[in-house]
């Protein structure tokens, strides 16, 4: 498999937004990881993607995706570090294991990823090579609820910032950082109200300013430890 997409956490939401547009408007082969099964995982599969089912909380499943990478994949275009854990100060008091479980997913997955993908994006016979992590963009403000998650994402673009020093100039290395992209169904009308009432511009971003802001990075020759903040927070 040569010039393939990473992406990570792709079962839902971003992911399996990413994902499928990979799939449509462009001829990379994509590759995918997911934690729990779904019938989206499926359909994405039955279009064409190849996905793993790994779960960044567990070690060895990780090694064994790695090892999986460094065997069957020649080459790589792009890692995008979509998988990710939101976890609230409630729960972590009830479950303080969950905070290590955020730094699995956000900072030891990714990094464990970069050094292994690295020779893999390196091989690749493009012009640029891209890492993209998704992060949040309320890790410039702070959110008391969410500190221990918010505190991983920061360690995600602190990690980021070093890998675009550490890799330049042959893989450029940016971070995405989202506020609020899409509503769950089953939000209610008073917390969606609340939810834009904290944005600068309210109204979701949608996942299409996502794909954008990808292709943006993807395209730019020399955009690297970059921060796209979309969503922003008011102060």
């Amino acid at each position: 498999m040569e010039n393939a997409i990473l992406i990570t956490g792709a079962g839902q939401r971003i992911g399996r937004y990413l994902v499928q547009h990979f799939l449509d408007k462009t001829d990379y082969p994509v590759i995918f990881t997911y934690r729990t099964e779904r019938a989206a995982v499926d359909e994405l599969k039955a279009a064409g993607a190849f996905g793993f089912q790994v779960d960044f909380t567990h070690p060895h499943t990780l090694q064994d995706f790695c090892t999986v990478l460094e065997e069957d994949v020649q080459s790589l275009r792009a890692v995008i570090h979509n998988a990710s854990l939101w976890v609230s100060e409630q729960k972590i008091t009830e479950k303080p294991q969950l905070m290590q479980a955020m730094y699995d997913v956000h900072v030891n997955a990714p990094y464990r990823l970069n050094q292994v993908c690295l020779p893999l994006l390196q091989a690749c016979h493009s012009e640029q090579k891209d890492i993209i992590a998704l992060s949040d963009c309320s890790t410039s403000q702070g959110q008391g609820d969410y500190a221990a998650y918010l505190s991983s994402k920061a360690a995600l673009e602190s990690l980021m910032l070093s890998h675009a020093s550490a890799f330049a100039p042959e893989v450029k290395v940016n971070t995405i950082a989202p506020g609020l992209v899409c509503f769950n169904e089953g939000d209610s009308e008073a917390y969606q109200q609340q939810r834009l009432s904290e944005s600068a511009i309210p109204k979701p971003a949608g996942m299409e300013s996502i794909w954008h802001a990808v292709n943006f990075l993807m395209s730019s020759p020399t955009s690297t430890g970059s921060r796209i903040e979309i969503g922003h927070l008011k102060s």
